[in-house]
């Protein structure tokens, strides 16, 4: 499942590139399409500043797609159960990370639960 292409849009904009994309967000991509390298997007802009880029766009793209990924694979294994509850992600994130996993999460159908410690009260009794 393709997502994060607002970070790698950011990414590219703010180094003056283009990013004309050839898949849309949450688009599932098959292992075949995979396999063949069949690409997402086309980035114009300076050879220079393609490559201070590229790094960057691919390891958001990368991170945010597979948490995408995986979070569907949970929401429909639970739906084929006759599950009818909400498949969540906790705020145990990648330092630096946590807003692009968090957002990979929604694409992929999940509920974020609370993005940081400020997002709802908890209580526990320990």
């Amino acid at each position: 499942m393709l997502a994060g292409l607002p970070f790698v849009d950011a990414v590219f904009e703010f180094l003056g590139c283009e990013v004309e994309w050839l898949r849309e967000e949450g688009a599932a991509i098959s292992e075949a399409e995979a396999a063949d390298r069949t690409p997402v997007a086309t980035v114009t802009g300076p050879t220079r500043k393609l490559l201070a880029g590229e790094r960057t766009a691919l390891n958001i793209l990368s991170r945010c797609s597979g948490v995408a990924t995986a979070t569907r694979a949970a929401v429909d294994l639970g739906a084929a159960h006759g599950w009818h509850g909400s498949v969540a992600g906790t705020r145990k994130t990648t330092p630096g990370f946590g807003l692009i996993e968090k957002y990979g999460l929604l694409v992929g159908g999940g509920d974020t639960h609370r993005m940081d410690l400020s997002g709802m009260v908890m209580l526990k009794d320990n």
